[in-house]
C-alpha cells in the first residue's frame, strides 16, 4: 500500500493507492500511528503528517516549534496531534525518532549480523548475493524508466551532483565521468560551502543528479524539496529504504544494496550508474569523441606523455 501527501492551495492531504509502487521501506511506529488515523486527520494535522513523511520520520533535529513552523501551522495544533497519536509529549516523540535512526545504523547491522554466525568467510556468499541484487534490481527499474533519467540529463542546462557520507564517493564518480561528455556540471556542495551559493544560480531546465543510499542526510531531503519547487528535475538514485517517487520531473532509481556483511554493497548501484552513462555517451555521440580528444590533448599538456597509463 502507497501512502501519498498531496498538498493543493497550501493544503497537505494524504490517501492511499492500492495499485501504485510499494513504498518499500520500514515505516517508523509515528508512521504507523498516523496512517491509522489519517481519516480523522484535521488540514493542519495532514499538514504536520505531510511533513513528516517528507522527513521519513527523521524528525530528532527539530524542535515542536520548528515543526510547527515547516507545516505553517501553531504549537498547539502541534502538542494537540502528537497527544492523539498517544505521545505524552513531543519530547518523547523526539526520542523515539533518535532511537529508531540507530536502527540500520552500520551498529546495528553489525550486532544483528555477527550474533550468531559469521557470514565473512565465504566469498562465494557475497558473489551470490550480488547476483541477486543485481537481478532484483533489473525488476525495480525498468526500461522506461532509465531512458527517461537519461532524456533528463541529457536535455538539462547545468546538472548539479549532491551526495553525502557513503554516497559522497559515488557523487564525485559521477562528476568526473559526466565531466568527459559534456559541460555545466557541478558537484555540490563546494568545498567549504553549504550549498546555497551553488543553488542560488539554478534555473528551471537544470537537473539534481541526487545519491541518496543509506543513511541519507536531512539536508539531502531539503535539498531536493528546494529544487524540486524552483522548478528543476530530480534524478535520484537510492536504495529501497526510499519512496519511489515518479513524477514528470521526477525519476527514483533504487537499487538493492544488501550484503552478507556488515556493510551495504555499492556494486548494483554502479552498475546502474555506468549503464545510465552508457545511453548518455550514445546520445552524445556528435561530440562525444571530440570533447575526448579535447581532454586528452590537455592532458598531455600538462602531465606528458605515457604520464597516464
Amino acid at each position: 500500500m502507497k501512502y501519498i501527501f498531496h498538498v493543493e492551495n497550501g493544503m497537505a492531504f494524504m490517501f492511499h493507492n492500492e495499485v501504485g509502487v510499494n513504498r518499500m521501506t520500514r515505516k517508523t511506529d509515528l508512521e504507523d500511528r498516523i496512517i491509522r488515523i489519517q481519516n480523522e486527520l484535521s488540514v493542519g494535522e495532514r499538514r504536520l503528517a505531510a511533513v513528516i513523511f517528507e522527513l521519513e520520520g527523521n524528525i530528532a533535529g527539530f524542535t515542536g516549534g520548528e515543526l510547527s513552523d515547516r507545516a505553517g501551522v501553531s504549537a498547539s495544533t502541534t502538542a494537540r496531534f502528537f497527544r492523539r497519536l498517544g505521545y505524552a509529549s513531543y519530547q518523547e516523540v523526539r526520542t523515539e525518532a533518535r532511537d529508531t535512526s540507530m536502527k540500520g545504523s552500520p551498529l546495528d547491522v553489525y550486532r544483528k549480523k555477527n550474533k550468531d554466525v559469521d557470514h565473512t568467510s565465504d566469498f562465494s556468499t557475497y558473489i551470490e548475493k550480488e547476483k541477486q541484487n543485481l537481478a532484483q534490481t533489473y525488476a525495480e527499474i525498468s526500461q522506461d524508466l532509465l531512458e527517461k533519467a537519461a532524456d533528463i540529463l541529457k536535455g538539462s542546462g547545468t546538472i548539479y551532483i549532491i551526495g553525502f557520507r557513503n554516497s559522497y564517493a559515488i557523487a564525485l564518480f559521477l562528476r568526473n565521468q559526466l565531466s568527459v561528455l559534456r559541460n555545466n556540471i557541478r558537484l555540490i556542495p563546494a568545498p567549504g560551502e553549504d550549498g546555497a551559493t551553488d543553488l542560488i544560480d539554478q534555473k528551471a531546465g537544470d537537473v539534481l543528479l541526487a545519491v541518496g543510499l543509506r543513511r541519507r542526510t536531512v539536508v539531502l531531503g531539503k535539498t531536493i524539496s528546494r529544487f524540486h519547487k524552483n522548478g528543476g528535475k530530480i534524478v535520484f538514485l537510492t536504495d529501497l529504504t526510499a519512496p519511489s517517487w515518479q513524477e514528470e520531473r521526477v525519476v527514483t532509481l533504487r537499487c538493492i544494496t544488501e550484503s552478507p556483511g556488515s556493510f551495504d554493497s555499492y556494486a548494483t548501484p554502479m552498475c546502474v550508474l555506468n549503464y545510465l552513462l552508457s545511453l548518455l555517451q550514445q546520445s552524445y555521440r556528435t561530440h562525444v569523441e571530440e570533447r575526448f580528444s579535447e581532454v586528452e590533448t590537455i592532458r598531455t599538456e600538462i602531465y606528458g606523455t605515457g604520464s597516464l597509463l
